[in-house]
């Protein structure tokens, strides 16, 4: 039997809107990070 399955991924990235001492990580931090542990795990 043959297994067709495809999996997608979607990455949400997303603005804080907490004070200044929660904030967490930029847009574009978000993504550079997520993309490296992408390549990291299946690149």
């Amino acid at each position: 039997m043959e297994n067709n399955l495809q999996i997608n991924y979607c990455l949400y990235a997303t603005r804080s809107t907490e004070s200044d001492e929660r904030q967490t990580m930029s847009i574009g931090s978000q993504i550079k990070e997520m993309t490296i542990l992408y390549n990291i795990c299946w690149g």
